[in-house]
């Protein structure tokens, strides 16, 4: 809005009044919030400790992705969360999204020479790439919606960013009347994992959409 005005970044220099830095006084404050975050990311288990695991500021423009369990905006959780639009901790990149329906596409392309190769379907392809990449637990995430948060070249978000670790396919804990299968040795094979993952303390105040492959994704397809 303000290039199609006529002026040009940074634009702080139009402001009369600069707004004061943060006092000192803040700094413990932060830093309390910034190791209760870390802390709260541990406890998760889900990144590998080495060198991808770190805190950044990632810049627009670009895209971010997250498989959701229900195409509605979920409960607001009660935590360190303030003046955020919350849809959920866990994103991917567009890159990841976009390595994932490639291989579809070649896998569908196999499958019209070959109908006996599978029975997947485009979006059930999709979600199995995904929960496997990304090692997301059939009882974590249904994976019904994919939403998509674009940052502008003039916005950015800080998130802890890391390679996702392997997780079983059903956690043992699971609640037994919706995974009776939790018990079943195949409940205790891997999810590879191994992409990244990116975990936001805060979603920016704007518009988050709905996306979805071409087709759709269909009401009641299964992994």
């Amino acid at each position: 809005m303000l290039r199609k005005g006529g002026l040009t970044p940074p634009f702080t220099q139009y402001l009369k009044h600069t707004p004061d830095p943060m006092p000192p006084s803040y700094e413990g404050t932060c830093r309390t919030y910034a190791q209760l975050i870390v802390s709260q990311v541990k406890q998760l288990g889900c990144l590998a400790e080495d060198k991808t695991l770190r805190a950044e500021v990632i810049q627009g423009p670009m895209s971010l992705y997250r498989a959701m369990s229900s195409r509605q905006k979920g409960s607001e959780p009660d935590d360190l969360r303030r003046n955020t639009a919350y849809i959920g901790d866990w994103w991917f990149s567009e890159e990841l999204l976009e390595t994932c329906l490639l291989h579809c596409r070649g896998l569908m392309q196999e499958r019209n020479r070959n109908p006996t190769l599978t029975n997947l379907t485009p979006d059930r392809c999709l979600r199995v790439q995904l929960r496997r990449r990304l090692a997301i637990r059939l009882d974590w995430n249904t994976i019904k919606a994919l939403r998509r948060l674009v940052l502008a070249s003039n916005e950015s978000i800080p998130v802890i960013t890391g390679r996702g670790l392997p997780m079983e396919i059903i956690t043992p804990g699971a609640d037994a009347g919706r995974f009776p299968d939790r018990v079943l040795p195949v409940a205790r094979q891997l999810l590879p994992g191994g992409d990244r993952q990116i975990w936001m303390p805060w979603t920016p105040q704007k518009s988050i959409q709905l996306w979805a492959p071409k087709g759709g994704f269909t009401p009641n397809a299964r992994l």
